[in-house]
């Protein structure tokens, strides 16, 4: 008799271990939020055929910094969202 319980005890434990496993991996399954949408945006320059050197470079540097800052603040908001990660940004 002492040998059923303790084997009815053990089977419980093992359901509950079970159960546990199953959860976890259902929440991991749990959808996770899109990116923000500009965070697919492409930056062009938008140089045209007769600037100047200096006009191309000011207009490469423009779009070069707002694509560099629209990716390290989409970096940022998937690894604070995902919870990976850890990069320095810089």
């Amino acid at each position: 008799m002492l040998t059923s319980l303790i084997s009815c005890s053990q089977t419980s434990q093992r359901l509950e271990a079970a159960a546990t496993k199953i959860g976890e991996a259902r929440a991991e399954e749990a959808p996770k939020p899109d990116l923000p949408g500009d965070c697919y945006k492409i930056s062009r320059a938008g140089a045209k055929h007769g600037d100047g050197p200096l006009v191309i470079i000011s207009k490469y540097d423009v779009a070069l910094t707002a694509q560099n800052r629209r990716t390290l603040r989409c970096a940022e908001w998937f690894e604070t969202t995902y919870g990976v990660g850890g990069g320095s940004g810089s």
